[in-house]
C-alpha cells in the first residue's frame, strides 16, 4: 500500500549537483555495498559448510560439502566480477570521468 503521510525522498537539485554525478556516486556506493554483502555471505557460507562438515559427518558427506562450498564460492566470485564489470563499463562511456566519489558513501 502506498503511504502518503511520510516524508518524501528527494534528490539534490540540478543546480547543486549534476544528475550524472549524483547517480554515479550512488552507483559507487551500491557497488561497495554489494561487494561487502558478497564478502559477508562468502564468510557465512564457509562457516556454515564447515559446521555441517564436522567430524561427526560421514567422510563422503564432508567431501561433498567441500565440493559444494567450492561451487558456491565460485558463484559468488562470478557475481562480484559481473557487478564490477557493469560498473567499469558504465564508467567508460563518453563523457564519464572517474573521480574519487567513494568517500561520500555512507
Amino acid at each position: 500500500m502506498l503511504r502518503t503521510d511520510g516524508p518524501v525522498a528527494t534528490r539534490p537539485s540540478d543546480s547543486t549537483l549534476e544528475l550524472g554525478e549524483f547517480l554515479g556516486a550512488h552507483g559507487e556506493c551500491l557497488l561497495q555495498e554489494i561487494q561487502t554483502l558478497l564478502a559477508e555471505l562468502d564468510g557465512k557460507v564457509t562457516r556454515y559448510t564447515w559446521l555441517k562438515s564436522s567430524q561427526e559427518a560421514p567422510k563422503e558427506q564432508r567431501a561433498e560439502n567441500m565440493r559444494s562450498l567450492a561451487f558456491m564460492q565460485t558463484a559468488l566470485e562470478d557475481i562480484t566480477a559481473t557487478v564490477v564489470g557493469i560498473s567499469m563499463s558504465s564508467q567508460s562511456g563518453p563523457g564519464t570521468g572517474t573521480s574519487d566519489r567513494l568517500s561520500s558513501c555512507g
